[in-house]
């Protein structure tokens, strides 16, 4: 994807900023400002994994400032990113031949609580073709 800034000021990498806007969006953030707020918070070690560069002489990585960032998604080609993004998708292997992919997943039923039980959970596992392998009810008391 195509970097559309001057050279000229440059401190973060285009793809740490795209990357850390998405992240940001993954854990919840809706507005730019709240994508801009949580890039700021983000721990030094996420910064890092993000491709952020630290700080020569301090080994800090500064987090870069809520209106960089809007102004990164201002600048980025929407169109081109979704074609990346796609490309990404398209590229990714199906998992080997003989393998089965099983997606677990738990829950708690709405209205299972009354004034003397706990909520109902229940944890299921199931292939992606849809295919319910096992579910069953848990002990709140064991969940982390």
């Amino acid at each position: 994807m195509p970097d559309p800034r001057a050279r000229r000021g440059i401190r973060h990498p285009w793809t740490a900023l795209l990357t850390s806007a998405a992240a940001a969006v993954l854990a919840g953030a809706a507005s730019i400002t709240a994508i801009g707020e949580w890039v700021a918070d983000a721990p030094q070690r996420v910064l890092a994994l993000l491709g952020f560069r630290p700080d020569p002489l301090t080994g800090l990585i500064r987090p870069p400032h809520a209106t960089t960032v809007r102004l990164v998604l201002a600048a980025a080609d929407g169109d081109a990113l979704d074609r990346a993004i796609g490309d990404f998708l398209q590229e990714r292997q199906a998992p080997s031949p003989g393998r089965t992919v099983i997606a677990v997943d738990g829950k708690t039923l709405r209205g299972s609580r009354s004034a003397t039980r706990t909520a109902t959970a229940l944890i299921a596992a199931m292939t992606h073709s849809g295919q319910v392998l096992a579910q069953r009810q848990i002990d709140r008391a064991q969940e982390s």
